[in-house]
């Protein structure tokens, strides 16, 4: 589970915005695209990247994104699968998504120092712990069929 999440986390990261959360979703189109860029600017400040270095990153990320676009799933599609099939699909994207950060690293090693690249997978992991965070909040202000709500 824990290389699970090591590889899940890390192409989030490296395709900005593919996965859209429920705050960019509220974005407009523009919003969002500037919402990725100010991203893609963070992890070029805090990684250092030299120009050469932050122009394939942008690269690998388009790229990225794009084929994510290509791949994804209508929410059309969706309500015409079954229980079964939903879960085929997850398990296959899952695969797809760790086929991808593995690409997606063999080209990072090759672009970044191992210092820079040492960087990147902690800013991965402190990316994770946050989304896990963020998770467990929303998870405590769901309520179960049937359960009191605190100001009942």
């Amino acid at each position: 589970m824990k290389n699970l999440l090591k590889i899940i986390v890390p192409v989030a990261l490296i395709c900005v915005g593919t996965n859209l959360n429920a705050q960019e979703m509220k974005m407009s189109p523009d919003e969002r695209k500037e919402n990725k860029q100010e991203q893609f600017e963070k992890m070029k400040a805090e990684l250092n990247l030299t120009e050469d270095q932050a122009a394939k990153v942008k690269a690998i990320m388009v790229e990225r994104r794009e084929e994510m676009k290509e791949n994804r799933v209508s929410k059309e599609e969706m309500m015409e699968m079954s229980a079964e099939q939903k879960k085929a699909m997850k398990v296959e994207k899952m695969q797809e998504r760790k086929e991808m950060k593995a690409e997606v690293d063999t080209e990072l090693k090759e672009i970044l120092s191992e210092e820079q690249m040492q960087k990147y997978e902690a800013m991965m992991a402190e990316r994770k712990e946050m989304k896990k965070e963020k998770k467990m909040m929303k998870s405590d202000h769901i309520h179960k069929p049937g359960e009191k709500h605190s100001h009942e």
